[in-house]
């Protein structure tokens, strides 16, 4: 199939084009996508092996999991809005103190603490966006194969993306700047996503 068909969704209303911006923004900023490369800032910086880069990834995965099993309990306990935007700032904040703060091996062990909340924004987007493709006349297996599309693409970029900025942070001697594109990244949704819950309490 045509890989660009997933497109569409952007073209049918505002409300769905801008929350679909948002998922595009947190398919690109995806852990999985990002460390990729990312894990190379760990052998650069703190010279890190394969085994060590491994149970780092290994304890990233973990804290991950309550909020991936349980996805519906941020927002139960925070709201929609607050959820959401929740995810984006644990994110944001993830990446800033990569950056910015790790010096030392057990500092960067303090940054997947930020996990849980990082996955608590994926269940709320989720919902609105299948409520505003509805509106927008999508059937739920056309919406999916939408966003399937969109992820698929994102990874693409993703790949691109992330290993020219990185290549660039090395040329420049400052591997550690790294995680500054994908806190870029989580800030755009995090703006991206509050404009997305604005538009949806007018309507």
């Amino acid at each position: 199939g045509n890989p660009t068909a997933c497109l569409k969704i952007f073209r049918r209303g505002r409300k769905l084009a801008v929350l679909a911006t948002a998922q595009l923004l947190a398919f690109l900023g995806e852990p999985i996508l990002v460390s990729r490369v990312g894990s190379l800032v760990l052998t650069e910086t703190l010279g890190w092996g394969t085994a060590a880069r491994g149970r780092y990834a290994s304890l990233e995965c973990a804290l991950s999991i309550p909020g991936l099993a349980f996805p519906g309990v941020a927002e139960r306990h925070l709201g929609t809005a607050s959820a959401m935007l929740l995810g984006s700032a644990a994110a944001l904040m993830q990446h800033l103190l990569n950056a910015w703060w790790v010096k030392e091996p057990w500092q960067q062990f303090v940054v997947p603490l930020f996990s849980f909340a990082r996955v608590a924004g994926h269940a709320p987007l989720t919902s609105l966006l299948h409520a505003a493709g509805e509106e927008a006349g999508f059937g739920q297996a056309e919406l999916r194969g939408c966003l399937q599309g969109l992820q698929s693409l994102a990874s693409l970029l993703a790949i691109l993306i992330w290993t020219s900025w990185f290549s660039h942070c090395v040329r420049n001697g400052k591997p550690r700047r790294f995680p500054l594109g994908p806190a870029a990244v989580a800030a755009a949704e995090m703006a991206v996503g509050g404009l997305a819950l604005h538009i949806c309490r007018k309507r």
